[in-house]
C-alpha cells in the first residue's frame, strides 16, 4: 500500500507566483504538457543515456513505446531487446534504463532485475500490463518480489487521475503514478469502478523522465533514482465522495475534507500518492494554476488594455453556488430553463467555469444559465432554451462547456444561434458541430490531434485553475476564451459575432513546435480596436 506524502512541493508549486512566468510553449503531446516535460527540456533532454524497451509482443507495439520514448525524452537512445538479451546479465550493453513491457515466463527473472540493479540499471515494471484483475496472485507476487529486488513499480492514472476502485491498489505496491493515457473517461469517477484497461501504458511516460533524471543526476544509483521520482513528485490524492464517486483532490491546494466539501458531498475515503511531474524531478517548479494558461494568453499585459468590465457573459452549465465568491457583486439576471429546478445548487461545474473566466476577465459581470437537469447532463433542447434566454436579457458573451447535440437538432440550435447573434450575443461552444461562421469553437492544443475535438481556436489545456478539481479538460477552454472576447467587447463594444470570430482566427501569437498558433490575448485587443 502506498503511504501518504506530506505535500512537500507546495511551496515549489507556488514559487512561480512570485515572478514572472517564463513563456514555456506547449506541444501538441498531451503527455508531455500534463506532465510538465517543457519546462524540464530547459534542464534536461535526456542526453547520453540509453533506454532498453523489453517487449515479446509484436514489434509494431514496441516501435510505438519507443517513439513515446523518444517524444519525451528527445535526446536518449532507444534501444528494443527482446526477453533473452533482458536475461543476458553477462552482455556488454548495459544501458542505464530498462523498461520490462512483457510478463517473461522465465525462472530467474527477479534474480535478473536484482543483478542489473547491481550492474546500475535502473529497472521500470508497470504494475499491469493486462486488465486490472485484484485475483492476479502470481502478478501480485513479481511485483512485490521484482520491487524488493529494486525495481521502480510504475502504476497508471487518466487524465483527470481516475485509478478506479481504491480496494485494487491497497494491496499492489506502487511507487510512482504516472499518465496512461488508455485509462481515461467519466466512468472512473463512478461509485464501484474499476480499472478495466490496462495500465502499461504509464511506463514509456515514466522511462522518459527517468531518463532526463539521470541525463541530469549521473551519480543517482537506481535505488536514489526510485526515491528522487518519488519525492519530487506530484502529490495527489483521490477521494471517494459519498454520493459522486471517485474525485481526484489535489493536496498541494486544499486539504482533503475542505475539497470534498466545496463538492457538496462528504469523503468517506481517500488514497494518497506521488504523480510524476517531469519538471519538478528536475528541480523546477511548474507554473501555479492557471499560470501557464495566462503567461500563453499575455493575460499580464492584456488587462493594461482591458479587463471585461461592463460586459456581460452568461454561462450555460448547472451547479452555481450563490455564496461563491465569483458571483458576489457580479451576478446579472441568474435564471433557469426549468421552472422546477433553480438556477443555484450548490458548487460544481458552473462554478468551476465562472473562476476560469475570471482568471482572464476578472470585471465582467457573469449571469449564471442552468441548462440541466437533476442529472447535470445537457441536451439540445436546455442548450436552445438557455441561448435564447442568456440573449434575451443582455448577454454579450455566452459560454457552454457541455457535449454536442444530434445533428437532428443542429438546424433548431443554429436557429437560436442566429437569433442570439442578432442580439449582439456570441456563442463560444466546446462542441459546436454546426456551419455557422460566427461560433467561437476553443479546444485544448494537447486535444488538436484527437477525434474529438473540432476546435478551431486553441489554448494550453493544462493547469486551469485549482477551483477546477481536474487537471485538463475541454470544459475550462470555453470560459477562458469567453473571457478573451469579453475584454475585445470592452474595447469595441460594436464588435458583431462574425467580426469576433475573424479578430479571433487572426489573433494567434506564439506557435507550438508543430506549428499551431495559440490564442493571443494582447494580439486580439489590438485587431478588435481596429
Amino acid at each position: 500500500m502506498i503511504k501518504p506524502l506530506i505535500p512537500f512541493c507546495l511551496t515549489l508549486l507556488l514559487a512561480l507566483s512570485c515572478g514572472p512566468v517564463p513563456v514555456i510553449l506547449p506541444t501538441e503531446n498531451f503527455e508531455a504538457n500534463f506532465c510538465n516535460f517543457p519546462l524540464a527540456w530547459t534542464v534536461s533532454r535526456g542526453s547520453g543515456i540509453t533506454v532498453a524497451v523489453v517487449d515479446s509482443a509484436d514489434s509494431n507495439r514496441t516501435a510505438r513505446v519507443m517513439q513515446r520514448i523518444a517524444a519525451l525524452a528527445p535526446e536518449a537512445a532507444c534501444l528494443s531487446w527482446t526477453p533473452v538479451e533482458f536475461l543476458a546479465t553477462d552482455h556488454h550493453k548495459r544501458p542505464e534504463i530498462i523498461l520490462l513491457m512483457t510478463d517473461i515466463k522465465t525462472q530467474g527473472i527477479v534474480e535478473t532485475v536484482k543483478v542489473r540493479t547491481a550492474q546500475n540499471t535502473a529497472i521500470l515494471i508497470p504494475v499491469f500490463l493486462g486488465a486490472v484483475q485484484p485475483e492476479q496472485k502470481a502478478r501480485l507476487t513479481f511485483i512485490q518480489q521484482a520491487r524488493n529486488a529494486g525495481a521502480l513499480i510504475v502504476g497508471g492514472h487518466g487524465c483527470a487521475f481516475e485509478i478506479g476502485d481504491f480496494s485494487t491498489w491497497e494491496s499492489w505496491p506502487v511507487d510512482l503514478w504516472a499518465l496512461n493515457v488508455e485509462v481515461d473517461g467519466g466512468q472512473y469517477r463512478m461509485k464501484g469502478s474499476t480499472i478495466d484497461l490496462p495500465t502499461r501504458h504509464a511506463g514509456p511516460v515514466a522511462a522518459a523522465c527517468a531518463a532526463l533524471v539521470r541525463a541530469s543526476y549521473p551519480h543517482l544509483t537506481p535505488h536514489a533514482l526510485k526515491t528522487h521520482l518519488q519525492t519530487h513528485a506530484r502529490p495527489l490524492a483521490w477521494g471517494r465522495l459519498r454520493d459522486n464517486g471517485w474525485m481526484p483532490i489535489d493536496t498541494s491546494t486544499a486539504g482533503l475534507t475542505e475539497k470534498a466539501m466545496a463538492w457538496g458531498d462528504s469523503l468517506i475515503a481517500s488514497y494518497q500518492a506521488p504523480c510524476l511531474d517531469a519538471a519538478l524531478a528536475l528541480g523546477r517548479s511548474p507554473a501555479g494554476d492557471g499560470a501557464w494558461c495566462r503567461s500563453l494568453l499575455r493575460c499580464a499585459e492584456a488587462h493594461k488594455t482591458a479587463t471585461g468590465r461592463g460586459v456581460t457573459v452568461a454561462i450555460l452549465d448547472h451547479l452555481f453556488d450563490k455564496d461563491d465568491k465569483a458571483f458576489t457583486g457580479r451576478t446579472v439576471a441568474p435564471g433557469s430553463v426549468f421552472d422546477e429546478l433553480p438556477v443555484w445548487g450548490g458548487r460544481g461545474h458552473g462554478t468551476h467555469m465562472a473562476h476560469e473566466l475570471l482568471q482572464v476577465a476578472p470585471d465582467v459581470q457573469l449571469m449564471p444559465v442552468r441548462i440541466t437537469g437533476p442529472g447535470h447532463y445537457g441536451n439540445a433542447e436546455g442548450y436552445i432554451r438557455g441561448i435564447d434566454y442568456a440573449a434575451e436579457h443582455g448577454a454579450h458573451v455566452i459560454s457552454l462547456s457541455h457535449a454536442p447535440i444530434p445533428p437532428d437538432m443542429q438546424a433548431d440550435l443554429d436557429a437560436a444561434i442566429a437569433r442570439a447573434s442578432e442580439k449582439g450575443a456570441v456563442l463560444v461552444y466546446i462542441h459546436y458541430r454546426g456551419q455557422r461562421h460566427d461560433v467561437v469553437v476553443p479546444g485544448p492544443i494537447e486535444f488538436k490531434t484527437k477525434p474529438i475535438s473540432k476546435a478551431s481556436l486553441f489554448v494550453i489545456g493544462t493547469h486551469f485553475s485549482s477551483s477546477f478539481p481536474y487537471t485538463w479538460g475541454l470544459s475550462p477552454t470555453a470560459p477562458v476564451v469567453a473571457g478573451v472576447i469579453a475584454t475585445m467587447k470592452e474595447v469595441n463594444p460594436a464588435l458583431s459575432s462574425q467580426a469576433i470570430c475573424d479578430v479571433l482566427h487572426r489573433a494567434g501569437g506564439q506557435c507550438t513546435a508543430q506549428g499551431t498558433p495559440l490564442l493571443d490575448a494582447v494580439k486580439a485587443l489590438q485587431l478588435a480596436r481596429q
